[in-house]
């Protein structure tokens, strides 16, 4: 392309004998890659960023941290600004099932999410360590080098799920949880929280690229509803972004998320003070007609 011309003119540069003359060339070439990239990009509907995420997954039942993974799984796929911009996706990787179609999971997201596997080793054998090509039709490419994996050692948790359980929906409840550090060599580390109400099959609350130090998250009163049932998830994730390619002029993602699932029944609210109001009034009416009942049964007697 003529993108990747302007970049082989700097090669040009040792040829030339004066300092002050490859300054000036130098200047000059590097200015020209930069606007024809920014005029290719401009040319183009949209601009993919393919990713590839592993996951490693924890169930929490109580207060205390979960100590054994329940499975890994494997995230591959592309997205994009504009919706429509791409009709279809897929990945080509040295697994058994390569290529692969992905998926629309929306109108400018491909993802596919493989099974769950019992171990690592297992989602290893069919996703193995290498070069995994992600193409999109029009055609746009994302390469994405995975030659290790990179997940935090902190199992996430909730530190007050029993609390959260037995919390009134009318009022706001603070969800605690603990924090992590992301790897060193990381481009960014995000902590993830989200709570998916069971009973109406909706998402009811999404607190997402939090700062990995974040130990709590906000449940805004009435976001809840006593009796129904929820499910819950606590991920914290190591991502290392690549920058624009700029053979191909896509981006790339490479991210290990290890994530804590649980659900929860809202136990019945405490009544309202209304509520309560009209009980006692029921409960008086009742306890007038029994007291009437009982000076007639004794009136009737003593006749």
């Amino acid at each position: 392309t003529d993108f990747i011309a302007a970049l082989n003119l700097v090669e040009e540069v040792m040829r030339l004998r004066s300092i002050s003359q490859r300054t000036t060339f130098l200047l000059a070439a590097s200015s020209l890659a930069i606007i024809l990239a920014a005029e290719s990009r401009a040319a183009r509907a949209d601009t993919i960023t393919g990713f590839v995420f592993n996951n490693e997954s924890y169930t929490q039942t109580s207060n205390a941290a979960p100590t054994s993974p329940t499975g890994y799984f494997f995230s591959i796929g592309a997205t994009f600004t504009t919706p429509g911009s791409f009709t279809s996706a897929s990945a080509a990787y040295p697994g058994p099932g390569s290529p692969l179609d992905l998926p629309p999971l929306s109108s400018t997201d491909f993802n596919y999410n493989s099974a769950q596997y019992a171990t690592l080793t297992a989602l290893h054998n069919d996703f193995p360590f290498g070069t995994y090509t992600i193409t999109t039709v029009p055609t746009e490419t994302s390469t994405i080098s995975y030659t290790s994996d990179n997940f935090t050692t902190t199992i996430p948790y909730l530190t007050n799920l029993n609390s959260l359980s037995a919390s009134n929906p009318t009022q706001p409840f603070t969800v605690d949880f603990n924090s992590f550090t992301k790897l060193p060599d990381a481009s960014e580390g995000f902590t993830f929280f989200s709570i998916y109400d069971l009973t109406t099959s909706t998402p009811v609350l999404n607190d997402g690229f939090l700062d990995p130090s974040t130990v709590s998250a906000l449940i805004p009163a009435n976001t809840l509803v006593a009796g129904n049932q929820y499910a819950f998830e606590l991920d914290f994730s190591n991502r290392f972004d690549f920058g624009l390619d700029p053979n191909n002029l896509t981006f790339s993602t490479l991210g290990f998320d290890v994530r804590t699932d649980g659900t929860f029944t809202l136990s019945p609210g405490v009544p309202e003070p209304s509520t309560w109001a009209m009980m006692l009034i029921g409960f008086a009416g009742l306890g007038f007609a029994g007291y009437s009942r009982s000076k007639k049964t004794l009136g009737a007697i003593s006749a």
